[in-house]
């Protein structure tokens, strides 16, 4: 039987479709990480949320609790204003790794549909494949049976003397 025409061809699709599968497997895995990353950032702005209303509520119970000169005063509400730039920053830190998960997801279903076209040439050209094989068959079948309706048996000598 021929060898399929198109088999470097069906080959390189092959290929295709495994470097696809191995971009999309690798896109997932950041994807994972960035949705750890930004899961991770959250629980620590909790964390820091909490933290920061402590210092808050100690410098106003000092506050409260002692007679402080107007000259310190403007130092407390520093702090208080530092403590609230912080936590603005990190929500800061926390919006740009959303922005960045969201850019690995983007990509990521870029990478799935590049895929599933792959997936879809490598379909075709391997039904185009199967016909090819069954039309050769085929052929090669009719030509097989050509040749035995082409076979004369020969005539023997005596044969011809019996008329």
């Amino acid at each position: 039987m021929a060898n399929y025409p198109l088999s470097t061809l069906l080959d390189l699709r092959q290929h295709r479709l495994d470097d696809a599968q191995r971009a999309t497997v690798a896109q997932r895995l950041i994807v994972q990480k960035q949705v750890e990353k930004v899961q991770s950032l959250k629980e620590e702005l909790v964390r820091r949320e909490a933290e920061g209303e402590k210092h808050i509520a100690l410098i106003y119970e000092e506050i409260m609790n002692t007679l402080i000169p107007k000259d310190s005063m403007g130092e407390h509400m520093g702090k208080i204003r530092t403590i609230y730039s912080e936590l603005e920053e990190f929500k800061l830190t926390i919006s740009q790794a959303e922005q960045e998960l969201s850019k690995a997801q983007e990509l990521l279903k870029h990478k799935e549909q590049e895929q599933l076209s792959c997936t879809q040439a490598l379909a075709k050209l391997e039904k185009h494949q199967e016909m090819w094989l069954t039309a050769t068959k085929q052929e090669q079948e009719r030509l097989a049976e050509l040749e035995m309706e082409e076979f004369t048996p020969r005539t023997l000598p005596q044969d011809n003397m019996e008329d």
